[in-house]
């Protein structure tokens, strides 16, 4: 902006020299005009009166002071210290007006390059061209009133009633331009550029060719119009209410059109004649109850461009899973339409989008097919009916992964995550005790430490990576037996499995356990463990909503897990060994519900596993010179899975839970006598098979010796 008194449009410094400018000079001419013209001059009491053809430069206006300008004067680069200008079918050329000041234009009176500093102009039936509107200031048009070219700074107001008109307005980060309706009725805003402010339209008011970007906002109120609005990136159109008039052009360049939520649960209807360019649109919907923000291009094959549409879903469960709600109605044209995320959640199930003729529409394929029934062979009507054996009603098919809500996936993989902690847990001999038959063992304390990444794909249940880690400590005392020993212990630990269930996904289980174990070694080489465990599980998961708002829920349930391994050390040459094993564990985790932050419900069963073990080591003994023993090994396994299946019900739909199959592992690992009384135990595996892959699985113990 161009202005006669340049000084004053930006810093409180040049604020502070107009203030040093001759303040001294008390005196004053009262009324200037018939030509006259005076300057510098200070006006702290009293009224100066600018009049018919006079002309006044560079008065300061402070105190109780004023300067009026009308018929025909002039005021040039005016001073409005907490004051008051009055312009009156005369013209001010460059006023500053601050700390509270006021500069009022009326009755065809001109204001040029005026700057607002936490200050007001109210213009009525005048002309305001230029205008500086900064921090704390407000502009405001009434009846009439035309302001032409203002800047609106940060925390500046425009306002505009009784058919005042703004023309090319700039609306800055912070600012605000407001159209509302008047006594005599709305106002219009022509040309306007919001360029990080805001711009709200209510009823009555008009819009024409406002461009907003940089984060600013075009709000539209019921009974507004805006026609030939262009969103270009990080600026938003905002539907606030219904009853927004049909809009003539809207052009998303890198913008955004949003249905802001009602407060009351209510959803918009926004008509546009013709849509072009490309952005995203935020809808809301209440798919369980089929209602839904709706988007209509009106005007016949005028919708173009590619868009997202970006919609937030109340999350509850549709009364039916093969729902169809209609986001946009096109009319025709070429727009095309894609869907953030690619799906909606609702309660247990997901829907994509999908054009249906000119609509666009959110539809599931989620529900439960049935197997078809056998059709019954027609009954001849000539010879007696017999009666019909009842036909069995068909089972169910459970739905894929991909046609689940997030939450409901989520439920499932969390149900089988617990089962699979208690396998990282129950665990051969040799990863929790080392190798008792290493030294004078007659008993003694020991920890371990695991961790192990279980890769779980969809071809067991639900896919998910958990990540394991866990402390144990026991102690363990050893009694003498007929041709052998008997260990006798109980442990204490605690695990935590983090868990990725993909598509933003994720949850942790906190496990806290006790066990007792037995121990049975045999002179020739016969061994069988057995240990029986409890845990306590608390479940945490979290899933993001289509707009990326957390979704929550927790639980904490029990198991109780036995195992037995049974085995044989049978020595070889050199110190060569080899140990056939077969191992059975059965584990039981207990079901439990829960209620999400979304309002998703779930309830699972219990889930069983009965996993079985064969496989073996082959390592060598070795006697080190310090006299202390290693004992590397390395070892193969094949594990097989004889229960695991479960059910889990998320908002009344029952769905299948199934732990992953068989598998194949391999290892290596070793024991080392570091003292008479101290060993150090390792163990490292793969294992890889149907459904599921453990990349690492690692277990570090210590014993010591009493």
């Amino acid at each position: 902006m161009k202005s006669r008194f340049p000084m004053f449009q930006r810093t409180p410094v040049a604020v502070a020299v107009a203030l040093l400018m001759p303040l001294h000079a008390s005196a004053y001419t009262a009324s200037v005009n018939s030509g006259a013209v005076v300057y510098d001059e200070s006006v702290t009491t009293g009224i100066q009166s600018i009049g018919t053809n006079g002309t006044a430069h560079r008065t300061t206006v402070s105190g109780s002071g004023s300067q009026n300008v009308f018929q025909n004067g002039v005021s040039y680069d005016t001073l409005v210290d907490g004051a008051t200008q009055n312009v009156s079918s005369g013209i001010s050329h460059g006023t500053l007006v601050n700390n509270g000041g006021t500069q009022v234009v009326n009755t065809s009176g001109i204001a040029n390059d005026t700057v607002l500093d936490a200050s007001q102009q109210t213009v009525t039936r005048s002309t305001a061209n230029r205008t500086l509107i900064n921090a704390g200031s407000v502009q405001t048009l009434d009846v009439l009133a035309i302001a032409n070219d203002t800047q609106v700074g940060p925390a500046g107001v425009q306002n505009l009633s009784n058919m005042a008109v703004a023309n090319g307005s700039v609306i800055n980060a912070g600012g605000e331009q407001t159209l509302r309706r008047g006594l005599l009725g709305g106002a219009v805003a022509n040309d306007t550029q919001i360029q990080g402010g805001t711009q709200s339209v209510y009823d009555t008011g008009t819009a024409y060719n406002s461009t907003v970007g940089n984060g600013g906002q075009v709000n539209l109120y019921s009974g507004a119009q805006a026609n030939g609005l262009v969103a270009q990136a990080g600026g938003t159109v905002n539907v606030m209410e219904n009853g927004v008039k049909t809009v003539d052009s809207l052009t998303l360049d890198g913008g955004r059109l949003a249905f802001a939520p009602s407060s009351d649960g209510s959803f918009k209807t926004f008509t546009v004649n013709a849509l072009s360019g490309s952005g995203s649109i935020l809808m809301n919907t209440d798919i369980a109850n089929q209602r839904d923000d709706l988007l209509i291009v009106q005007g016949a094959g005028l919708a173009s461009g590619d868009h997202t549409l970006i919609v937030g879903d109340t999350g509850h469960e549709p009364v039916t899973a093969d729902g169809r709600l209609r986001l946009v109605d096109t009319n025709g044209g070429i727009a095309k339409f894609g869907l953030y995320g690619g799906h909606v959640d609702a309660g247990a199930f997901r829907y994509t989008l999908q054009q249906q003729g000119d609509d666009w529409v959110l539809a599931s394929s989620g529900a439960m097919p049935l197997e078809p029934v056998d059709p019954v062979k027609p009954v001849d009507p000539a010879e007696p009916l017999e009666p019909v054996v009842p036909v069995t009603p068909p089972r169910p098919i459970d739905p894929a992964p991909e046609h689940l809500s997030k939450g409901a996936n989520a439920a499932i993989a969390a149900h089988t995550a617990g089962a699979s902690l208690w396998g990282a847990q129950m665990n051969a001999l040799v990863k929790r005790l080392g190798e008792l038959r290493m030294g004078k063992d007659d008993g003694g304390v020991w920890t371990r430490a695991i961790g192990k990444r279980f890769d779980v794909s969809e071809r067991s249940s639900r896919a998910y990576t958990q990540d394991v880690s866990g402390l144990e400590i026991g102690a363990d005392k050893a009694f003498s037996v007929d041709s052998g020993k008997v260990y006798v212990g109980g442990m204490l630990g605690s695990a935590r499995s983090d868990l990725d269930f993909g598509e933003g996904a994720s949850g942790d289980i906190d496990s806290r356990m006790f066990g007792i174990y037995a121990t049975y070694l045999n002179d020739n080489g016969v061994y069988v463990d057995s240990v029986l465990k409890y845990s306590r599980f608390d479940t945490d998961i979290k899933t993001p909503s289509n707009l990326g708002q957390a979704v929550k829920g927790s639980y904490s349930t029990n198991g109780i897990g036995a195992d037995i391994e049974v085995g044989k050390r049978i020595d070889l040459q050199d110190g060569w060994f080899v140990e056939p094993q077969v191992e059975l564990t059965a584990t039981r985790t207990q079901g439990a519900s829960y209620t999400a932050s979304n309002g998703l419900r779930v309830k699972s069963d219990n889930l069983d596993s009965l996993q079985s073990r064969v496989g073996s080591l082959f390592g060598r003994s070795l006697q080190l010179g310090n006299g202390m023993q290693v004992q590397p090994y390395v070892k193969a396994s094949y594990i097989t899975e004889h229960a695991g299946s479960s059910k889990v019900e998320v908002n009344g739909n029952k769905l299948d839970a199934r732990l992953p199959g068989n598998r194949l592992e391999l290892g290596f690992g070793g024991v080392l006598q570091v003292s008479e009384k101290s060993k150090i135990s390792l163990d490292a595996e793969y294992a890889k098979g149907n459904g599921i892959e453990q990349p690492f699985g690692v277990s570090l113990g210590y014993r010591y010796l009493w």
